[in-house]
């Protein structure tokens, strides 16, 4: 199926519509630069909690390549249509 350019651009559109959502509401999320940081206390787990941030860090890098191969897609087709 080949996608006009206008088309892929909607397309483009409406995927990167929810991204900006889901961004905005991060950094609206509250706190300011000069709130102090809650770390909590030492717990003998810190170590072992580890494994989820490098696991958000890799889906996170995921859809950041996603989104730019996605654009990347959405403009060849733009320029062919």
């Amino acid at each position: 199926m080949k996608l006009s350019g206008r088309n892929a651009l909607r397309i483009a559109i409406v995927a990167a519509g929810p991204l900006a959502n889901f961004i905005l509401a991060a950094v609206s999320s509250g706190g300011t630069e000069s709130q102090p940081l809650d770390l909590g206390g030492a717990t003998s787990s810190a170590h072992a909690a580890g494994g989820g941030n490098i696991a958000k860090t890799i889906v996170g890098l995921a859809i950041v390549l996603a989104v730019i191969f996605g654009l990347r897609w959405a403009m060849k087709q733009y320029k062919s249509g």
